[in-house]
This record gives structure tokens, C-alpha cells and sequence, in this order.
């Protein structure tokens, strides 16, 4: 079946009938082009947070070059975070997280300091 990282592939592998319907009942300039969707588990989108929060990138600039790879074989990636680890970055884990991890450690001290 391929790959569904974005939704070109989900359009021509799953859904294309169901999505057809749905863009025959609206204009086409008001929906999203099935090449400008991307799908993304919730660590992909934490990382794609954290990316966002070193500020080196725009979303729009992520969402462009996933795009862009995608639309060549030879760069096409199989799922949405290998887009982001092509960035090259070094992101932090989310707060949230790191919180956890703080709690957590916490906990582990204080229960061999007694």
C-alpha cells in the first residue's frame, strides 16, 4: 500500500472515493489539497513542538519541505518524523515531560535518602 505520512498517499490508497465525495459538495479552493495534509503520531507532534520552540523554523517551513520531499521518490519519506530528523535539530523534550521526569526523580531520591 505505500506509506500514509501525508494525505496524497491516504487519498490514493484508502479514501479516495469518500474524499472525492466530500470535495464534490465544496468548492475546491475550500478544501486542503490531500499533498498539504500530513498525519503524525503525538511524539512526532511533541517533536515537531519543540522544534517550533527553538524557533529556527515556521511550521509553514516544516509543512513545505515535507511537502516537497514527498513530491520526489528519491526524498519521499515514509512517515512524518523522518521530515523532522532531516531538520537536523536538537530539540528538547516537551515541558511537560520534563516535569514528569522531574517529579519522578524526585521521588527516587527522596526514597533513598531514607
Amino acid at each position: 500500500m505505500g506509506n500514509t505520512s501525508n494525505g496524497k498517499n491516504y487519498y490514493e490508497a484508502i479514501a479516495k472515493e469518500k474524499i472525492d465525495d466530500i470535495y464534490s459538495e465544496y468548492s475546491r479552493h475550500s478544501c486542503i489539497p490531500p499533498e498539504n495534509m500530513h498525519f503524525m503520531s503525538i511524539d512526532d507532534l511533541d517533536l515537531l513542538t519543540s522544534i517550533l520552540k527553538s524557533k529556527k523554523f515556521k511550521i509553514s517551513d516544516i509543512l513545505d519541505i515535507a511537502k516537497n520531499n514527498d513530491k520526489d521518490p528519491e526524498t519521499k519519506k515514509f512517515d512524518f518524523r523522518q521530515h523532522l530528523h532531516e531538520l537536523e535539530i536538537t530539540a528538547q523534550p516537551p515541558e511537560y515531560l520534563i516535569t514528569e521526569k522531574d517529579k519522578i526523580l524526585s521521588r527516587i531520591m527522596e526514597a533513598i535518602e531514607n
